[in-house]
């Protein structure tokens, strides 16, 4: 790496161009044959709508970013980082703006009055970083997500969100070790729980809701989101991007939980669901240590839409849509024919790959038989809108048989001419392959980079008090 100011000169480059090892992993080296035919691509047309479409669109976005402390730490915690992260929900009222969107150009007024935002920001310790009489940052960082949870804001009529996470702990999670034994140290190197005696192996136990008590001498506490794994790669030295950005997505998740929990509560609500549509940015999926929370959510949204479906003969709309990634890299490259300007797909064309085309044209995985198989819980498909957009969905699993990615039997999915529909509404002219909604939440949760990291450091050093041993403490 190079020093600050300083600029990489020509000899390097000239070595690497003529060094015999790196002429010698060229020559043996191929591309991965991302065009092989040996999984064609079937196209079908989009399956026709049965019922009416959405009255209400909830998106749902989150954004991080990873700040350092302030100047006036640098002395006492080089590197020391903040995590800050927005989460945002955004209604909006699809008959109230088909009616404004009638005249053109929309009344600005009338448009912003067809949507709903809530947006919370939050702030999580990072490397270096030590909150209250925590030992370690990585301590700190497991307390303060507690709390985080803890202290959000509720809703009157809705499950707050430490409930709702906590109902996954009990229903869903296994036995785990102890979060110190494995993680968490002093100075000294030494484990800060004592659970493994006299050569024994370390006692596995599960955790409960709330602050209990690890199960040794030391009853250290344990805080219930420790079950989420976030902690495992959390580095007390290091950048912890990744990890704020996994606190995001589940954050993201759980508010989705939070709203089929409102709905499943409420009678009028399981009578009203079919007018909602949910749509998230990205993927239906859960990643890291949290992962566990992918499976578990899927149980809870096939046991929700089980109660929709009694009560209104249709299932729930719950989507996703990817604005980058291969599978849009993908679905560009397969759009491509031969001959210049003509595309494969027609508008409301759908095709919806298998697992063997994934994991040999899209996504190859060695270790992993299914695609997502213990991340995701929903079914990606490729849609070229009525416009032309095109679009990589997901739909949420919403029975057993629709995640048998062996098929792309579009008849178990009996709400996919609704969802194509749906795109076709709310495609944005703003930017080529995205939705309105989206677009509306990602503006809403967005930390714009270039001018917030100073803002943001600047914030940090006026809020965090020094002591007089000059140590830094939130």
């Amino acid at each position: 790496m190079p020093y600050d100011g300083e600029r990489a000169g020509y000899p390097p480059l000239e070595r690497l161009v003529n060094s015999p090892q790196v002429r010698e992993l060229l020559a043996r080296a191929r591309t991965w044959q991302q065009n092989s035919l040996d999984h064609p691509i079937e196209i079908q047309d989009a399956p026709r709508v049965k019922g009416s479409l959405p009255d209400l669109v909830i998106a749902l976005d989150s954004s991080w970013q990873e700040t350092p402390a302030g100047a006036l730490q640098k002395s006492v915690y080089p590197s020391a980082q903040i995590g800050y992260i927005t989460l945002s929900a955004v209604l909006i009222n699809m008959s109230d703006l088909n009616k404004t969107s009638q005249n053109r150009p929309m009344d600005p007024v009338k448009y912003r009055a067809t949507q709903t935002q809530n947006t919370t920001a939050i702030a999580l310790p990072g490397a270096n970083l030590i909150t209250g009489n925590n030992p370690s940052a990585r301590t700190s960082f497991r307390s303060e997500l507690y709390e985080l949870l803890a202290n959000a804001p509720d809703d009157e009529d809705a499950e707050s969100l430490l409930s709702s996470y906590e109902r996954l702990i009990r229903d869903h999670t296994q036995a785990t070790t102890c979060p110190y034994a494995t993680s968490d140290r002093r100075s000294s190197g030494q484990d800060l729980c004592r659970l493994s005696v006299a050569g024994e192996t370390t006692p596995r136990f599960r955790i409960r809701a709330g602050v209990s008590k690890c199960p040794c001498s030391a009853h250290l506490p344990v805080w219930s989101t420790d079950a989420s794994r976030i902690h495992e790669r959390f580095m007390d030295d290091g950048s912890n991007g990744n990890q704020f950005g996994v606190v995001a997505q589940m954050l993201e998740r759980l508010e989705l939980l939070r709203y089929l929990r409102l709905i499943e509560d409420n009678e009028s609500f399981l009578a009203q669901a079919h007018r909602i549509a949910f749509i998230s940015d990205g993927q239906l999926a859960l990643f890291g240590g949290p992962a566990w929370i992918a499976k578990a959510l899927e149980k809870e949204i096939r046991r929700v839409n089980a109660k929709v479906r009694n009560h209104t003969g249709q299932d729930m709309l719950i989507l996703a849509v990817e604005k980058s990634g291969r599978f849009v890299d993908h679905f560009e490259l397969i759009d491509k024919t031969a001959d210049p300007g003509i595309q494969r797909f027609r508008p409301r064309q759908i095709f919806m790959p298998t697992n063997d085309y994934i994991t040999s044209r899209i996504a190859p995985n060695e270790t992993e038989r299914i695609y997502g198989g213990a991340t995701h819980f929903g079914r990606k498909f490729f849609y070229k809108a009525d416009n032309g957009y095109r679009l990589v969905t997901t739909t949420a699993f919403l029975n057993k048989q629709q995640s048998d990615l062996t098929t792309n039997d579009l008849s178990l999915y009996p709400e996919l001419g609704r969802a194509c529909a749906l795109l076709d509404k709310i495609t944005s002219s703003q930017s080529p392959n995205s939705l309105m909604p989206i677009r509306l939440a990602h503006h809403a949760a967005a930390i714009p980079i270039r001018p917030s990291a100073s803002v943001l450091q600047s914030l940090a050093e006026d809020l965090m008090p020094n002591d007089h041993a000059g140590n830094a403490n939130v």
